[in-house]
């Protein structure tokens, strides 16, 4: 009975002077059955950090795929003006026809032609030479006598198989049937498909 009333004077005189206890625990740092759930906020830490080191690494990746694919253009830009200028008369459609042209007619795909598929690309571009000047001016083009051509070997040659009038300047034979089919090409693409159908393009 003593040690009641000797708790309820300590509780009087220690009311003025010593607060209540703050309990810094939220009610979400508990499950439903009391139990403390402080390694949940760690946890989540550690998932939003992932999740930011897999942006920053998606976003570097990108950016790298986008710069070399920038790049890659500014090189063949460069390397098709540099062509352009090394054959003058020729456009990049002339140039971008010529190589397609390549591209169809190499069989093997090994990046090379052979006479035949250079004689087939000749008459497709409807070229009148005999069977004797193409032979003569293939194996002058094919530098390594292997009997194929590469693309830069045949593209020189498809110039400078015919020389250029001298008194007027103008490209002859091969390369004036490329420069043509190239602004056939572009007269086409710059029709409307109505005129294209007008034309029997289709």
């Amino acid at each position: 009975m003593g040690s009641f009333f000797s708790a309820i004077l300590k509780r009087l005189f220690q009311f003025p002077i010593q607060r209540k206890p703050i309990c810094y625990h939220r009610q979400g740092d508990f499950s439903s059955c009391g139990e403390p759930l402080r390694s949940l906020p760690r946890e989540s830490k550690a998932v939003r950090k992932l999740d930011i080191d897999d942006f920053q690494k998606k976003f570097t990746e990108n950016l790298l795929r986008e710069r070399r694919t920038q790049m890659k253009a500014r090189e063949s830009t460069s390397r098709k003006s540099k062509t352009i200028d090394y054959f003058p008369g020729w456009d990049e459609t002339a140039i971008s026809n010529i190589h397609s042209l390549f591209l169809l007619f190499n069989n093997m795909e090994n990046g090379m032609i052979n006479f035949i598929n250079f004689s087939a690309i000749l008459e497709s571009l409807g070229d009148s030479n005999t069977y004797e000047e193409k032979r003569k001016h293939f194996d002058i083009a094919d530098e390594d006598f292997d009997g194929w051509l590469s693309y830069d070997e045949f593209l020189r040659l498809m110039y400078f198989m015919n020389p250029i009038n001298p008194e007027t300047g103008e490209l002859q034979g091969v390369a004036k049937l490329c420069k043509e089919t190239a602004e056939n090409i572009k007269y086409v693409t710059a029709l409307r498909v109505g005129e294209q159908l007008e034309y029997g393009l289709f």
